[in-house]
Order: structure tokens, then C-alpha cells, then sequence
């Protein structure tokens, strides 16, 4: 599960890409978000193919990297 801190980091980097202009694109492959996807974790930034190669340990997560 998601750790209040991780998910409060999540949702502050979500602010963040709504000021740039970035929100709702996957940071992995720049990849469009779903929209349901987006509705149901507003503060994902991954699309759902990187999300499950991140926890299928396929691709390395950067936001916890960073």
C-alpha cells in the first residue's frame, strides 16, 4: 500500500505538473493517462502499462528513485 508520506509526495508532484502543464501524461512513456484511471488515483503519474512494469519490477519507479 501507498504510505500517507508517498502518497502526499504523489499528490504535491501532481500539483506541480498541473502548473507545467504536464498532468495526466505517464512520466515514464509520455503516454496520455486514462481518464478513469486519472478519476479513480487523481495523483498517479503513470500511465497503467508503466504502473504494472513498476510493480512487476520490469522498469525502476523514478518518483521513489528521486
Amino acid at each position: 500500500g501507498t504510505s500517507g508520506h508517498e502518497q502526499l509526495a504523489l499528490v504535491r508532484l501532481a500539483l506541480k505538473r498541473l502548473d507545467e502543464g504536464t498532468y495526466g501524461e505517464c512520466m515514464h512513456c509520455g503516454k496520455t493517462i486514462g481518464l478513469k484511471r486519472l478519476e479513480a488515483l487523481p495523483w498517479t503519474p503513470y500511465c497503467i502499462d508503466c504502473r504494472e512494469k513498476i510493480e512487476n519490477g520490469e522498469i525502476e519507479d523514478p518518483v521513489v528513485a528521486a
